[in-house]
């Protein structure tokens, strides 16, 4: 079973998956918030 962080590469777009990596996330007030590096 894929993690969340794996399940967000498949929604985002390619050109982020392959040049950032995704080092945080969280929901506030209903909103993700997505942190790269």
């Amino acid at each position: 079973m894929l993690n969340e962080q794996e399940l967000l590469k498949f929604l985002l777009p390619p050109y982020l998956v392959d040049y950032f990596d995704i080092v945080k996330f969280e929901e506030k007030e209903g909103l993700l918030h997505l942190y790269f590096e």
